[in-house]
């Protein structure tokens, strides 16, 4: 348990850390993706209550970047301080002071909009009726009211892009970051978003934000890093960087194809070739009037140069090449092993997993028709058709009881298997992969190992209600015989946290959803047919018993007949000692499954 179990995220850190200046302080910051360069010795200082751009071509370096200033990503080399706070010693202390909003769409998509609000301000340490209040008022602020109980994948891009906006303000952050936040706005939409991050800069706010509008720049912010390469190759105002980069006017002229003639009159100017467009460049609006007046393309309108058109003067054919420039230098070998830089993994939190567990609570109070009811049956079926059914045919004597008898507990302890791993294996990978929840979860205080906490939990709450009903089921049709029937369904968690963790390894593992047939098909159903559900072990060839006696899941089965149908406590201490070993073997590599995906 880390110490956020105690402590507000909100005010984590700020007595160790001074009110800096300075809202980011990067010095010299290398990052590779596997063999990809993507940050090659970055330096920026960001001064707070500013409002700041990084822009740049695709493949620049802006994402790699600020998922390092959102502290879900480490640099290999160099150092990076975001509020005063090392972002790969103390991720959890920068997360509980930024909001963010991401260029995708990683609203979580199964619950309601106003939930979305309140399962986020829970994430960041505040109380129901808190989170609840700081929703309403936010859903006010950015017009979605009247949209609360709606999910969200039925808003427009714009409203739900004003919907993630709001997210990144439940915790009232100092630093907000913002990937690309007017795609999908149209222009009204973009004059209502700036409107709102003006407010929130009067308000003190540091705002961060990529995005390929130059407009969007040149009317928000007060200061823009250009990135090439993951190199900086320029940071100024942007009236500076456009006054340092370009003449103060431009015209455009259309150019059909690369082979066209230029007009005469442009060869003696600054001119830069964007597509089928050639900008031509002057000092002063009388001269390239002038000029296309002689020319006879009065069509032709002078205007004032742009940052777009210092970005394509740096980006592309530069004309002049700016003198304090620096040229850059070979990478550093990339560090391997030990001597890589590693992001600090905070321990997990009990509190902030148990915020998981509420979100999942939540799904499931709206969904457990749907859900949890079916598998109820498939058990019950099982028994009617098998044990009932076909044991009709079966000698019971041989069994010391009916046959029904024989494969109810076992049947139980199948029941808690498949309660704890469904829970951790499809659901948790959509969640992942495709819904892309948990990539916004972790921009706020939850670390990835709360998540896997907090699934694990979930999953052994599952396994505690199936095995309950389906207990009450086989005691009500005179199955569960023994006074220790009871004792069951506490005992039987282990053997779920046991699958549980297998399913959430399997997870963190697989990159396709159809690859859980395998686990299913190859691991689950043969664990089934051979660990005593259905007929006695000793049945089985010596190899396939040998792999039956050291399964979790006949050693669970066996734990179940034991209290279900004998009563008998010494046989299922030994059984639940076995599985009591196991689970810590599984559940420390559980807990870090799903690291790779949400922190590379």
């Amino acid at each position: 348990m880390s110490a956020l179990d105690s402590v507000d995220p909100k005010k984590v850190g700020t007595a160790v850390a001074d009110s800096p200046s300075l809202a980011v302080e990067g010095h010299d910051l290398y990052r590779w993706h596997d063999s990809h360069l993507a940050l090659a010795g970055i330096s920026l200082s960001i001064p707070a209550g500013g409002r700041h751009a990084l822009v740049g071509p695709n493949g620049a370096g802006k994402t790699t970047l600020m998922r390092m200033l959102s502290a879900t990503l480490a640099p290999d080399r160099g150092s990076l301080r975001v509020l005063g706070h090392d972002v790969a010693l103390h991720p959890r202390q920068v997360k509980a002071r930024i909001g963010v909003v991401p260029q995708g769409m990683t609203y979580d998509n199964e619950i309601l909009v106003r939930e979305n609000l309140t399962t986020f301000g829970r994430y960041h340490g505040l109380s129901g009726r808190s989170a609840a209040a700081r929703a309403d008022e936010l859903l006010e602020t950015v017009d979605l009211t009247a949209h609360a109980r709606s999910m969200p994948q039925t808003l427009s891009g714009g409203m739900q892009r004003r919907l993630l906006i709001a997210r990144a303000l439940v915790n009232d952050p100092d630093l907000i970051l913002l990937d690309e936040p007017s795609t999908g706005l149209d222009p009204e939409g973009r004059l209502l978003l700036w409107d709102l991050l003006d407010a929130l800069c009067e308000s003190g706010k540091t705002l961060i934000l990529t995005t390929h509008h130059m407009d969007e720049v040149e009317r928000l912010c007060d200061g823009v890093t250009v990135l090439g390469s993951g190199r900086v190759l320029r940071s100024s105002s942007p009236r500076r960087l456009i006054t340092a980069t370009v003449p103060r006017y431009v015209v455009e002229l259309g150019v059909p194809h690369s082979g066209a003639t230029e007009p005469a009159w442009t060869r003696t100017r600054t001119r830069l070739r964007v597509g089928n467009r050639l900008l031509v460049f002057g000092d002063s609006v009388t001269g390239l009037a002038g000029e296309l007046q002689v020319a006879g393309a009065e069509e032709l309108m002078v205007r004032p140069s742009s940052l777009q058109d210092a970005l394509h003067a740096l980006e592309r054919e530069r004309p002049v090449p700016p003198a304090d420039l620096p040229t850059p230098l070979p990478a550093p070998p990339r560090p391997r092993g030990r001597h890589r830089p590693r992001r600090a993994v905070p321990p997990p939190s009990l509190s902030l997993a148990g915020r998981i567990w509420w979100r999942d609570l939540t799904l499931f109070r709206k969904s457990y028709k749907t859900t949890i009811v079916p598998n109820f049956f498939e058990p019950v079926f099982s028994l009617a058709a098998l044990g009932i059914g076909l044991g009709f045919y079966v000698d019971g004597q041989a069994l010391g009881s009916s046959y029904a008898s024989f494969v109810a507990p076992g049947l139980l302890a199948v029941t808690a298997m498949n309660g704890a791993v469904f829970e951790v294996t499809y659901n948790v990978f959509v969640r992942l992969r495709h819904a892309r929840s948990y990539d916004a979860a972790v921009t706020s205080p939850v670390e990835p190992v709360d998540i896997a906490l907090g699934e694990l939990i979930w999953a052994l709450t599952r396994c505690l209600v199936y095995t309950g009903v389906y207990l009450a089921i086989l005691a009500a049709l005179g199955y569960a015989p023994a006074s220790t029937a009871l004792l069951a369904v506490p005992a039987l968690l282990p053997l779920g946290l046991v699958f549980a963790c297998a399913g959430l390894l399997f997870t963190g593992a697989v990159r396709a959803i159809n690859a859980y047939s395998y686990f299913y098909t190859l691991v689950l159903t043969p664990l089934t047919l051979i660990s005593g559900v259905f007929f006695p072990t000793e049945r089985l060839p010596a190899a396939l018993r040998a792999v039956a006696e050291v399964s979790p899941l006949h050693h669970g089965v066996e734990l179940s007949r034991s209290l279900v149908i004998e009563g008998d406590l010494t046989s299922a201490a030994g059984h639940l000692a076995w599985l009591v070993a196991l689970s810590p073997l599984l559940l420390v590599p559980a807990l870090h499954s799903l690291k790779r995906h949400l922190c590379g």
